[in-house]
């Protein structure tokens, strides 16, 4: 299938030491998902200067960045990446060890303009268009600390609508959610009815909810919480199709209290992009599954993100980014022992430290997939 200016889309993936890169090819311009961690012995500083090279190479602009167990200071980014004009969104869970290195994801596009939104002089967004639609990335949302994570955490989603209403979009073009709760088992219950009265009062519990991420991390602002999202917007004339997936292996997360879809698929004339959310060993009743043992969680919960990339005609192959968390870091060696054995050693994906909702609960993968027409 063709898209209107007479070219297909596709893939390119470039792989090398530290680095994984994924670019998105439609009608004139490009989108790359950029992946780059640490090798032994390197830091934050060597890991920006690899993602900037690459990025330099090709004049990509950066939409978002998110960093993952990595401390990434201001100056380092403009160093290596230029003026600090996007989100960036940064999530820690002290101690563990370096079993779990952390990295960075960088979405970046080339040949159209990206638009930077500011709050109180901090980037916080980025908003782009191609041919088929306009999009929205927010990242590194926090808000002041209130009289409990609740109210916060509803701070925070009346600020998202806010945003994307100044934008010219709102939380029903809202494709897929993150948010890192510090200290998320304590309130976790708490975060998910106050995300439910939200959805409840702008009718969209009964439409094809936001994929989503929850887990707990600490952000450098010290709040209950950070946020960001992805939305897009189909023009009028060539409307992308969203929908949600259910997990062939599991209930609807609505079941036990969590307002998100398992995965939701964007559909373009020229490709399909599948955003599935921060999946764990939870059984098709709900419950943990495996409980306290790593790798049986960890060989749960890559057969459930499987079966939900096979029900759209996808594979672990056509991954373009993803971030494994481990509640412990040492835990991290089962997954890469995972991947090995399925031939898949250069997945682009982060491997991070951060605390799973439930305490029964050890590790938690999102991802993204893309399959071109």
């Amino acid at each position: 299938m063709k898209q209107s200016g007479g070219s297909p889309a596709s893939l390119e993936r470039a792989v090398q030491p530290g680095l994984h890169a994924v670019t998105l090819a439609r009608a004139g311009q490009q989108e790359l998902f950029l992946t780059a961690v640490p090798l032994p012995e390197e830091g934050a500083d060597a890991v920006l200067a690899r993602a900037g090279r690459f990025l330099e190479e090709r004049g990509a602009r950066i939409v978002a960045l998110d960093a993952f167990g990595l401390a990434v200071p201001g100056e380092a980014l403009a160093r290596h990446l230029g003026p600090v004009a996007w989100p960036v969104t940064r999530m820690r869970l002290e101690g563990g060890g370096d079993a779990a290195p952390g990295g960075v994801h960088v979405q970046a596009v080339i040949g159209c303009r990206v638009e930077p939104v500011f709050l109180a002089g901090r980037a916080v967004g980025s908003l782009w268009s191609d041919e088929r639609a306009r999009w929205c990335r927010l990242g590194g949302l926090s808000c002041p600390r209130a009289a409990s994570p609740a109210r916060e955490a509803r701070t925070h989603l009346l600020l998202m609508d806010a945003i994307l209403a100044g934008a010219g979009l709102d939380f029903g073009d809202v494709a897929r959610t993150w948010f890192f709760l510090d200290s998320i088992e304590a309130w976790y219950v708490e975060f998910n009815k106050t995300r439910q009265t939200f959805l409840a009062q702008r009718k969209l519990l009964r439409r094809a909810l936001p994929a989503s991420t929850g887990v707990g991390g600490s952000n450098p602002e010290g709040t209950a919480l950070s946020s960001g999202l992805l939305a897009v917007q189909g023009r009028e004339t060539d409307g992308v199709r969203k929908s949600d997936v259910p997990s062939p292996l599991q209930c609807q997360a609505k079941d036990y209290g969590s307002f998100f879809s398992r995965a939701i698929e964007l559909s373009f004339p020229d490709h399909r992009r599948l955003l599935v959310s921060g999946t764990a060993s939870i059984d098709e009743h709900g419950r943990p599954a495996h409980a306290g043992d790593a790798p049986a969680q960890i060989e749960r919960t890559m057969a459930v993100v499987q079966a939900i990339l096979e029900s759209r005609g996808m594979g672990l192959r056509d991954v373009t980014r993803a971030v494994a968390y481990f509640r412990n870091g040492q835990d991290a060696g089962a997954f890469a022992s995972l991947l090995a054995r399925a031939g898949l050693p250069d997945l682009p994906v982060i491997l991070t430290r951060g605390e799973i909702c439930f305490a029964d609960l050890l590790f938690e993968i999102e991802v993204d997939a893309i399959a071109c027409a």
